[in-house]
């Protein structure tokens, strides 16, 4: 069903066709890889409980009881890919309303709508407000077989409520256990300026906090082609191009590789700007591009440069 022949190395690419076909709508495939707390292959969101959790090490794949278990965490979110102590601490998880901090908050009915007397805020119905007021639980639950204690609740048995204060200035509620900053009227956490800014803000780039006179300003771009193996199916490297440029040479950009073929300099490049290691001529099909390639990129004479993908194209 899932036009999938082979038997043994699979990749993303096999992954996600066993998503596309076999368990399209009904389950929600997420492969964790070794040493990696974030998803190798992560399908669409379907629902609670319908994941389907494999691990990844050495090639070889094996099913996951408890992704919790796997990640040492007593919440995790198929959605956000994200762990938490609980599912209150999530807050702008889209299936948890972020008011009163629970999944499935029930519909408001007209004329039912309740303000808390202590954030000001307005909850939708009686149920979202006592939700809001709820208490956490305290007591430690030991979770096997890692033998390790997590809380259950929210920490310290406080509710949302205990977490939510309303300014007095321009009346706008916020959440104290969510920033260490204190609160400004009128601004937000910009994720981008990695500041507090106003809300209708054009980002800036920040300041850059490296020390300018160890920066060597030197740069190595470069792109790979490859193939795919008729067996496996694996992407095989088979050309490699490599361009190393800096200050005193970056104003020379060539358009093609003729016009730098031989070109040198003597502060970034004095064996050669141009790096090409290929494997499709008659004489260099014994050539490992893969390994050639990462002899040459990650020795020593690049330290401390600047080594940018795909030309810096995307």
């Amino acid at each position: 069903k899932s036009g999938v022949t082979k038997s043994s190395n699979f990749d993303k690419i096999d992954i996600d066709q066993f998503q596309k076909t076999v368990f399209a709508g009904t389950h929600q495939i997420t492969v964790f890889v070794k040493n990696s707390k974030v998803p190798y292959y992560n399908g669409p969101y379907v629902g609670t409980g319908k994941q389907l959790v494999l691990y990844l090490n050495d090639g070889h794949y094996c099913g996951v009881r408890s992704l919790c278990a796997l990640l040492r965490t007593s919440y995790y979110c198929s959605l956000c890919c994200v762990k938490y102590e609980n599912a209150s601490y999530h807050y702008n998880c889209p299936l948890i309303h972020q008011l009163c901090g629970q999944k499935n908050c029930p519909v408001s009915k007209e004329g039912e709508k309740i303000t808390c007397e202590k954030c000001k805020i307005t909850f939708k119905s009686h149920e979202c407000y006592k939700n809001h007021n709820k208490k956490g639980k305290t007591d430690i639950d030991l979770m096997k077989p890692t033998k390790l204690h997590f809380f259950s609740g929210t920490f310290g048995g406080k509710s949302r409520c205990d977490y939510t204060e309303s300014c007095k200035k321009c009346g706008e509620s916020y959440y104290t256990n969510k920033s260490k900053t204190a609160h400004k009227c009128g601004e937000k956490w910009c994720h981008r300026c990695n500041c507090q800014r106003i809300k209708d803000h054009k980002c800036v780039m920040p300041v850059s906090r490296k020390n300018e006179k160890k920066l060597t300003r030197q740069r190595v771009y470069f792109d790979i082609e490859s193939r795919a193996d008729e067996q496996t199916g694996q992407q095989v490297p088979v050309l490699f191009v490599g361009l190393r440029c800096c200050t005193v040479c970056s104003p020379n950009i060539p358009k093609n590789l003729v016009d730098i073929k031989d070109e040198t300099c003597e502060k970034c490049a004095p064996d050669g700007r141009l790096k090409i290691i290929e494997c499709i001529t008659l004489g260099n099909r014994n050539v490992n591009v893969a390994s050639e390639l990462t002899k040459w990129l990650f020795n020593d004479h690049h330290r401390g440069r600047v080594v940018v993908a795909h030309n810096a194209s995307g």
